[in-house]
């Protein structure tokens, strides 16, 4: 998508954080420029997520150097993570890092000195990609501590099925890891945390667009905000992400379009499961002829359901049920999201007549789409205990 809009003229840019290098062996991102470059992004400064920068050598770790504060920021991650999953790697602490020089803030200094770089006399695509909220937040002032656990979501609570399912489940395995592993004054200080780091992230995306709002042309500029995955926050007790429970897989996706386009800025909401891939080509798609976000409605509404994988198992999102089956095409688990929003219930362990029916069509698909893939092969994962 992003050389298709390179071969058309565009200048195409990329900030922050990306999937497509290894980030769990030592290396230096700058070394993956052409990878970037064969993308289609004429300009690149790639930063790996907060974690991985243990091994990862790039821009922000070079600046850490320089300001004397790599060597004690790296210790800090080495201690958290050596033992794996335990409690250690998920404890807020206070950062070592000056606000300057941590991930987002910095990124977002980043995407701000590329947003000024960009051309006005030809068209122009700037993807400045945040690795927060990753874990560890650890969220400096002045964001921290303005939440408070009254004003947050309650925790979802752990209802016993995913602990019936087959062990060969991903989301069994996910479970299992996290089993009797978390505390409740530990997951309420994540979620304040996170929420804290929320608004950091909401400070740093008001800045990039007060300074679009500057250029000559920002009623000809499209601004979309989005990200890859969610986060479980002790939901059913667990942390982290993969999982196809809907605190890790459901995402939001805020479109504004040009100003130029003169469309009623009446708010458009999609009550409707889009896959995310899919709508981030319906969006760069709709580009060419203008950024007018009918096209992205338009080419949502035919879209039925929505597809995601993780490792050898796939989810079908259909309506209000939600699927999840092995690479074969095997129902593993189900829920109806209308009915059970918090995911408490697995209703394939009702046997009756109206579940049989309401999946009866997701398993027609899913026999389908496990052919296909079946042909292109599965990721492989490994869990880090």
């Amino acid at each position: 998508m992003i050389r298709e809009l390179k071969d058309l003229g565009w200048h195409t840019a990329i900030v922050g954080k990306t999937h497509w290098s290894n980030h769990n062996i030592e290396c230096d991102l700058r070394e993956n420029k052409k990878r970037l470059s064969d993308l289609g992004f004429i300009e690149s400064r790639e930063i790996a997520g907060p974690r991985a920068l243990q091994k990862v050598k790039c821009d922000i770790t070079d600046d850490w150097e320089k300001t004397g504060v790599y060597k004690a920021h790296i210790k800090d991650l080495a201690e958290r993570y050596k033992n794996g999953c335990n409690e250690a790697a998920w404890q807020v602490r206070e950062s070592v890092l000056p606000n300057s020089l941590y991930p987002d803030i910095w990124i977002a200094s980043k995407g701000i000195e590329m947003l000024q770089k960009m051309p006005t006399k030809k068209p122009w695509f700037l993807w400045i990609s945040f690795v927060g909220p990753h874990e560890p937040f650890d969220t400096p002032k002045p964001w921290k501590g303005r939440n408070n656990n009254e004003q947050l979501p309650r925790v979802i609570k752990n209802n016993g099925w995913i602990d019936r399912l087959e062990t060969t489940c991903e989301t069994k395995k996910i479970r299992d890891l996290w089993k009797e592993k978390l505390k409740k004054e530990h997951t309420d200080a994540l979620r304040l945390d996170y929420a804290d780091h929320l608004q950091l992230l909401d400070d740093q995306l008001g800045k990039i667009i007060d300074i679009a709002k500057e250029r000559t042309d920002y009623k000809n500029t499209a601004v979309a905000i989005t990200s890859d995955h969610g986060e479980m926050l002790g939901d059913h007790e667990m942390l982290y992400k993969s999982t196809f429970l809907e605190p890790s897989v459901r995402v939001p996706f805020i479109y504004s379009p040009p100003q130029k386009t003169n469309q009623s800025h009446k708010n458009i909401r999609l009550l409707k499961p889009i896959g995310l891939t899919e709508l981030i080509k319906f969006t760069i798609d709709g580009l060419h002829i203008g950024g007018k976000s009918k096209h992205i409605v338009r080419n949502c509404k035919w879209q039925n359901y929505a597809i995601s994988e993780y490792g050898k198992e796939f989810m079908i999102v259909k309506g209000k049920i939600k699927v999840v089956y092995t690479s074969e095409g095997k129902a593993i688990w189900a829920t109806d999201l209308e009915k059970d929003p918090e995911e408490k219930n697995n209703i394939l362990e009702n046997k009756n007549i109206s579940v049989a029916c309401k999946i009866f069509r997701q398993n027609r698909i899913a026999i389908r789409y496990a052919r296909r893939r079946k042909k292109k092969g599965w990721c492989k994962i490994e869990y880090n205990k």
